[in-house]
């Protein structure tokens, strides 16, 4: 329950863009439009996008106080897809290597049409595989699957599921969905969470 109350089923209306915090914007920027040719938002003159005026109400909510930051998303053309990248600056911060399996991991997925071609795209681009022999795994249920590291060494897996969704037919993007895999401690307590507060349906 929430105050007392208990959640209202389907209050939540949908999910909104997929977060990451980066130590460099234009460099994450880069490497979304470079490797799987998604949509960004141009440089300036300057030759850096500019950080953001003071934003009081999102410091307090993230607890940054004083912080300075800047983010920006990159969009999968035509589609509502996007990935949005967040640095933030002046305050304390420390990059933590976490291995897929530890709780609190959070895994972008890109859905593709054609996984050997976004592959192609990785390996032109020397992009690190994870997945052990560098080939896309098939999964029980027909889709294939393989894990990279992004420029800030974070996971993200590619998979080209057995059948599309039916959004990808109003598109001809490689990109066709975009979801999030996230590592847990404790499955039960977690689905619990998003099934009886947040109203999710498993």
């Amino acid at each position: 329950t929430i105050n007392g109350q208990a959640p209202v089923p389907g209050a939540i209306i949908g999910t909104g863009t997929f977060t990451s915090f980066v130590e460099n914007m234009d460099r994450s920027l880069a490497f979304y439009h470079d490797v799987f040719g998604m949509d960004v938002p141009a440089i300036p003159e300057s030759g850096e996008r500019p950080y953001n005026r003071s934003n009081p109400q999102l410091f307090a909510m993230f607890d940054i106080p004083d912080a300075k930051e800047r983010h920006q998303s990159a969009r999968v053309p035509g589609t509502r897809l996007s990935v949005e990248v967040m640095e933030v600056q002046n305050v304390p911060h420390q990059t933590v290597q976490l291995r897929l399996q530890d709780p609190g991991n959070a895994t972008l997925v890109l859905v593709v049409r054609d996984i050997d071609a976004a592959l192609a795209s990785v390996t032109k681009a020397n992009v690190p595989i994870v997945t052990p022999g560098g080939k896309p795994v098939t999964m029980a249920d027909g889709s294939r699957a393989i894990l990279i590291n992004d420029i800030d060494k974070r996971f993200v897996e590619i998979r080209q599921p057995a059948s599309l969704p039916e959004s990808a037919a109003t598109s001809t993007n490689n990109i066709v969905d975009v979801r999030l895999s996230i590592s847990v401690n404790d499955m039960e307590r977690t689905t619990k969470v998003y099934r009886d507060v947040l109203g999710f349906k498993l």
